[in-house]
């Protein structure tokens, strides 16, 4: 979500305006990590390992995967796990393993039908909320198991 988005929390006083509005969807804030060569369009990515051994991508509240984001736009709101993968790809790093979460109860199906076939193989959907720790699914307890210190973590 926009930081300044108009979700029940006062903005700063200082940029506080009467006609002032973002849109809670909004990603342009979102800084990421980048890996590519040079920043320009269509760079090259680095060799798989050159910067770290692993790219892992950790999401807490996972949502369906089909749904819609428009990148040119800014407009973010739709499935979490394909807008990361393509804002971060966009960036250079593809991701090796994707773990997610989702509360909201799906028909497994439905929601496997809409990933991509090259998605299929490094995604672990849990459809739980995510567990209190010590847990064997819970977040904590995962990023100990699967990430190494010299691997690239976004959560």
């Amino acid at each position: 979500r926009h930081p300044l988005a108009d979700v029940n929390c006062e903005p700063p006083r200082a940029i506080h305006h009467p006609n002032f509005t973002e849109n809670l969807f909004d990603i342009r804030h979102l800084i990421l990590q980048n890996k590519c060569k040079r920043p320009t369009e269509g760079a090259t990515m680095l060799p798989h390992g050159a910067q770290s051994a692993q790219n892992l991508f950790y999401d807490l509240g996972a949502s369906n995967y089909s749904g819609s984001f428009d990148l040119d736009t800014g407009f973010g709101m739709g499935p979490s796990v394909p807008l990361f993968m393509e804002l971060y790809k966009r960036n250079c790093i593809v991701f090796d393993h994707i773990w997610a979460w989702e509360y909201t109860a799906f028909d497994p199906r439905q929601y496997w039908s809409a990933v991509p076939a090259d998605a299929r193989g490094k995604l672990h959907f849990m459809n739980i909320p995510v567990p209190v720790e010590p847990h064997p699914n819970g977040f904590l307890s995962l990023l100990r198991a699967t990430a190494k210190p010299q691997d690239f973590v976004a959560v």
